[in-house]
């Protein structure tokens, strides 16, 4: 989740209209949804810089970025 939101915000041409298959896209819109902010916390946190791994150390931010990425899939149906 981390990776694609980070790619969606910087290359908004990442995923373009209509070039994933609906059904796919719908299953990747729901996994959005499926990893809880304490396994983000334990796989992904510790990788990063501290300064940046500061930033993102906050349920509220975990469900902004879900919700980011969801929204933008979404937009690409």
């Amino acid at each position: 989740m981390f990776d694609l939101e980070l790619l969606l915000r910087t290359h908004r041409e990442a995923v373009g209209v209509r070039l994933i298959e609906e059904g796919i896209l719908a299953a990747a819109i729901d996994r959005a949804f499926e990893l809880p902010f304490e396994a983000f916390q334990d796989q992904v946190l510790p990788f990063l810089d501290p300064e940046v791994a500061e930033l993102y150390d906050n349920p509220e931010t975990w469900k902004q970025m879900q919700t980011f990425v969801a929204d933008r899939l979404a937009g690409t149906w």
